[in-house]
């Protein structure tokens, strides 16, 4: 399953960085745990894990993500 950042999370082209991840990668992840804070503007929000799984990065911290980016995913 891959993790996107959604228009939820970032409006209409805006940017956001990956602040924090909790988990490395390969790192086996239950669903709902927080897996990385994404920085938006001033505020800082958590994005959770859908499902259960292996976790594998695509996005590093501190990297910019727009609306549509892969970020992670989960198998």
């Amino acid at each position: 399953m891959n993790i996107i950042i959604t228009n939820d999370i970032v409006e209409d082209g805006a940017e956001a960085v990956v602040a924090t991840w909790y988990f490395e990668d390969g790192d086996e992840v239950e669903k709902d745990a927080v897996l990385a804070d994404i920085m938006i503007e001033k505020a800082s929000l958590e994005l959770t894990a859908p499902c259960s799984g292996k976790l594998t990065i695509k996005k590093e911290e501190e990297e910019l993500v727009r609306e549509g980016d892969v970020i992670a995913t989960i198998e």
